[in-house]
């Protein structure tokens, strides 16, 4: 299969297009293309846009045809090195790249204050993230580096963001810097999934101009420590220390001395959440889990639910936060839905309206904890927590509420500092070389 890209940009824009039927059929009609626009300062040149080009287009057309031998030409010089560790990251063996022209390296801008960026979305794990590594290095200049898919509206996924959260976050870190792009790549494929096939490539290719204007010392994703479980082979691989190794590698050979980690490794989902409550509460004020582009919380998804039991576990307020208990209970919200779900459902088994399968667990040990007797809700909304909390009475593990000591040193590379941090913040260290978790199904993790 040959497939032939032709790339154009300007200062803040990339436009890819192709000639390919087999690459066609992925995409809607009259939508065969992918626009990345920048809303920031970057630097692009044929080196950044050549290797941002690779990175989200190689894992498409490889996961897509994984049976046929390929054949990409671009009309950028490429470094074939960096096509290997694009290849490399992504386990990809059936794609050959030949670039045009002569390649030259472009070497990034160096700073003499320590830089830290991080991709972020604005939900649990990046919010977390920034609270850790702003605490723990108070002299860094912070940068967050954010990316508006949205299949709804990578506009109002961008003015939401600015005019909900952003604020939210300047108030906290006034000198935080903010980063951001715009791609129509999840709203120009046929199939979601299709868009899915790049994994964390996406995050790390559409963002490398970013990456290379701020040249950060840090580079942080947040994936938690719930999403790599290991049994039955290695899932979510590029949530783990040596995925990072990878990256790593590849942006050194691209002229950054920068290091790829993900903080989150040892940090169980719902855990993040207690991270951001401890000490001071407005930070919770900055959370975005919620996907919607029209509003702040729909009330009628898994992360608005996850958000209102947290809520309920700590005994909060979550009208402060903008999240309403009788539209959570009325005939579309999901707390009813998930009320209806559980009549269907044995005790104690997976609910796929109220979590991810790896945060079963998680779920039961917020559940568990919530004082039904303190709530003041219409009976009602008191009456479907009371079933939710019935369900999830006998799951809950307190290895998924903890920190996770082996992994934090796996992802640090030995750093003890990061454990002496939670330590402060009064949560409980799991010293276990494996860890073994009762949600849909029996889930291993090691380190």
């Amino acid at each position: 299969m040959n497939i032939n890209l032709t790339v154009e940009y300007t200062s803040n824009r990339i436009l890819v297009k192709w000639s390919s039927k087999e690459l066609d059929t992925l995409f809607k009609e009259n939508k065969r293309s992918v626009s990345l626009v920048y809303h920031c300062t970057v630097e692009l040149n044929d080196y950044i846009v050549g290797s941002t080009v690779i990175g989200f287009m190689l894992p498409i057309v490889s996961k897509s045809f994984s049976k046929d031998k390929i054949n990409v030409q671009i009309n950028l010089p490429i470094s074939q090195t960096i096509v290997r560790q694009w290849c490399l990251y992504r386990d990809i063996n059936n794609v050959k790249v030949q670039g045009t022209g002569v390649y030259k390296k472009i070497i990034p801008k160096s700073f003499n204050k320590k830089r830290i960026c991080l991709l972020y979305g604005g939900g649990k794990d990046s919010l977390a993230a920034l609270k850790i590594f702003a605490q723990n290095h108070p002299d860094a200049e912070i940068f967050i580096s954010r990316i508006h898919w949205s299949v709804q509206s990578q506009q109002k996924h961008k003015q939401i963001f600015e005019n909900v959260v952003l604020a939210e976050l300047i108030k906290i870190f006034p000198s935080l810097r903010y980063c951001s792009v715009s791609t129509d790549i999840y709203s120009n494929v046929k199939d979601v999934k299709t868009a899915r096939l790049m994994n964390m490539a996406f995050y790390h290719s559409i963002s490398l101009p970013i990456t290379y204007s701020v040249n950060p010392d840090i580079l942080n994703h947040s994936y938690d420590a719930l999403e790599f479980s290991t049994n039955k082979g290695l899932r979510y691989k590029s949530a783990r220390p040596e995925s990072d190794l990878m990256m790593t590698e590849l942006l050194r050979q691209s002229g950054l001395q920068t290091r790829v980690r993900n903080i989150s490794f040892a940090i169980p989902g719902y855990l993040h959440l207690d991270i951001l409550a401890e000490g001071n509460d407005d930070f919770l004020n900055a959370i975005y889990m919620c996907e919607d582009t029209r509003e702040r919380w729909c009330h009628k998804c898994r992360k608005c639910f996850t958000f209102f039991i947290f809520c309920l576990y700590k005994n909060l307020n979550q009208s402060e936060f903008g999240i309403s208990a009788t539209r959570l209970a009325s005939r579309y919200g999901i707390l009813a839905k998930v009320t209806q779900q559980i009549q269907s459902l044995p005790r104690g088994d997976y609910v796929p309206l109220a979590s991810y399968e790896m945060h079963h667990s998680s779920l039961g040990h917020l559940m568990k904890q919530v004082d039904i007797s303190s709530l003041a809700f219409s009976n009602d909304v008191i009456d479907m927590i009371k079933t939710i909390k019935n369900h999830y009475s006998e799951c809950e593990s307190d290895d998924s509420m903890s920190i996770w000591e082996n992994a934090a040193l796996l992802e640090s590379g030995g750093d003890e500092d990061y454990l002496e941090y939670y330590k402060s913040l009064g949560l409980e260290i799991c010293r276990e070389l494996e860890i073994t978790l009762q949600n849909k199904t029996l889930q291993k993790y090691s380190f």
